[in-house]
């Protein structure tokens, strides 16, 4: 199966995603976002396939939406996040509700989307270089990809709100002691690591971890697709503004932006 920007390997009933665009640090495009889906369905019909790894290649996991393409989008910003948080939502999606078990082996940034992929993960392992940051506020957006379902969840009411509200960036070690991340590995360990996890998975009780999985979906995601639905219309409305404008033109000439609330 050919691939825009990932490559697909598949061994030992494990399927490894390795997202490929370094030179922007696996920022989420439109192209990108389609590979993604194809591979995540590819590894969730494939019956040799018993867990998926998701990861990065070079030093970014996946920095988040690409706002240089943004900007250049034809049909305009809001168009551009409308066409790529319905396919951000079929990719957590995709996470969640396919059986198999998936790891998240964050090698380094995992920014706005790359963030909301990764905690829509089962299991999270990191390098001692990644770091997590909520990212869309900063930006003049809002968080999308189900990050305001998973992270209260996982952190709590407070903490999601600092994270909202005060966008700082979170260490490994932070997120470890958050309980954000399951592990922490040396940053030459992590791919080692990782493999040691899949495989025991992917060596485990199938049923039981499949069956286990859609228990803690409908316990404590059964507002998944209508949370993802709601999200994606307010980032298309923050898309609008002249804040979010602001702030795209400050990220792209490496400057603060200067927000007037409108």
């Amino acid at each position: 199966m050919d691939f825009n920007f990932l490559n697909l390997n598949k061994s030992d009933n494990v399927g490894t995603i390795l997202l490929n665009r370094p030179e922007c640090g696996n920022a989420l495009n439109l192209l990108l976002a389609e590979d993604l889906i194809s591979a995540l369905e590819n590894c969730c019909e494939d019956e040799t396939i018993n867990a998926v790894v998701i990861t990065g290649k070079g030093d970014h996991f996946c920095s988040g939406g690409d706002l240089k393409d943004s900007k250049n989008n034809p049909d305009g910003r809001s168009e551009y996040w409308k066409h790529l948080t319905r396919r951000l939502n079929r990719i957590i999606v995709n996470i969640r509700y396919t059986r198999k078990p998936v790891i998240a082996s964050v090698n380094g940034p995992a920014v706005g989307a790359g963030m909301s992929i990764a905690c829509a993960a089962d299991l999270r392992i990191a390098s001692a270089s990644a770091i997590f940051k909520q990212g869309w506020t900063s930006v003049g957006l809002v968080p999308d990809g189900a990050w305001t379902l998973m992270l209260p969840l996982t952190l709590g009411m407070s903490k999601a709100s600092e994270l909202i509200f005060m966008d700082p960036e979170i260490t490994a070690a932070e997120a470890y002691n958050f309980s954000l991340v399951n592990l922490v590995t040396p940053n030459d360990e992590l791919e080692r690591t990782t493999i040691k996890w899949a495989l025991k998975l992917a060596k485990g009780p199938f049923e039981a971890l499949a069956r286990s999985k859609e228990l803690l979906n409908e316990s404590m995601l059964n507002i998944l697709e209508a949370q993802l639905g709601r999200e994606r219309r307010e980032i298309v409305e923050a898309a609008r503004t002249e804040d979010h404008k602001e702030a795209v033109e400050a990220f792209l000439n490496k400057r603060d932006p200067i927000f007037k609330g409108i």
